[in-house]
């Protein structure tokens, strides 16, 4: 068997074992609240972030790329705000889900506002913190000088929006069972994700973005993008509903399907990301230049997975920190 027929293999089994315990945990109990619970999870969730962060960046082999994200005067500040928008990026699509969940009509009018008030609550805090070559890298070069730290942070905000609504789209369909009426909720989420694409690609201020999206970032990679973000709220969603809900059984499923998403979200990231990349005089893939330790240690394809299944798995569990805490304040008891 090639490595290619391999690879679709492992995505679809992977894929098919996802969708398998995503309706097998619609059978798990009624979440409840408990603020108490919530804001215990937020203070532990930050402060092992924190710390594994600080363990993550003082070994050899971390893809440099996140390295310089946390070189800053004081790496502590810049972990902390990491993790707390970590939690937001699960926090926000939960309770976005949530909203249209009850009232898809009601969605409909106001599901783009609090998508933008999300993203610009998760972008701000960055915005201000992060290193200013680092954030250059995401958002490019101002084109207006007078006012740069405006214009990259509504960059920012607007490359969020598109990543909030996938998340977003992926939280609902591990949700209740879809209803007729659900197709109203996803318009506002569709528009944003059309407007953060044209802001990212066609008028993206740098081509650091593009140029790691196959194609320059034609339609077959956004919807490799589209598809692995709402892979990543779908799977994440699954052991924050079992979490809220307090039902051992549904979490431990939720568990088995973040892993169970691998094989289908590293497919995704390879039909997304642009298999070869000439710059620094030297021949990559994207995956390679977002994976490896460094320019000059470009890493196969065999010591690539691991490591993007270890981020996978840790993003998944964060992000689902944040789901159970907008689920444990704002799910009503009679909301499955």
């Amino acid at each position: 068997m090639t490595e290619f027929a391999t690879t679709v293999l492992g995505a679809l089994v992977g894929l098919a074992a996802t969708v398998v315990l995503v309706i097998w945990s619609r059978r798990g109990g009624t979440p409840r609240g408990g603020r108490a619970l919530a804001v215990g999870l937020a203070a532990v969730t930050v402060v092992l972030v924190v710390l594994a962060g600080r363990l993550v960046l003082s070994r050899a082999g971390v893809p440099y790329n996140l390295r310089e994200l946390f070189e800053t005067s004081n790496p502590i500040v810049a972990l902390s705000v990491f993790a707390i928008a970590m939690l937001l990026f699960g926090f926000a699509p939960m309770l976005l889900a949530l909203d249209w969940e009850r009232d898809p009509g009601r969605f409909l009018r106001r599901g783009a506002l609090l998508t933008l008030v999300a993203a610009a609550a998760i972008a701000i805090p960055i915005a201000l913190t992060a290193p200013e070559e680092s954030l250059g890298d995401i958002t490019g070069t101002p084109v207006f000088r007078s006012v740069a730290l405006l214009e990259r942070t509504l960059r920012l905000v607007a490359l969020l929006l598109g990543v909030l609504a996938g998340l977003a789209i992926g939280v609902r369909v591990a949700g209740a069972h879809p209803r007729v009426s659900d197709w109203r909720g996803l318009l506002p989420l569709l528009l944003l994700a059309a407007l953060s694409w044209v802001v990212v690609v066609p008028l993206a201020g740098t081509d650091n973005l593009t140029e790691l999206l196959r194609g320059g970032g034609g339609v077959g990679a956004m919807l490799g993008v589209a598809g692995f973000l709402v892979l990543l709220g779908c799977t994440a969603a699954l052991p924050a509903r079992g979490l809220a809900a307090r039902s051992p059984k549904s979490i431990l499923a939720g568990l088995i399907a973040v892993v169970c998403s691998i094989p289908p979200a590293w497919s995704l990231m390879v039909l997304a990301t642009d298999p070869m990349i000439y710059k620094y005089e030297k021949m990559f893939s994207a995956r390679q230049f977002l994976l490896s330790p460094d320019r000059d240690s470009y890493l196969p394809d065999a010591e690539l997975l691991p490591r993007f299944a270890l981020a996978w798995v840790a993003v998944a569990l964060v992000l689902s920190i944040g789901m159970t805490i907008s689920t444990l304040l704002f799910c009503k008891p009679d909301e499955r």
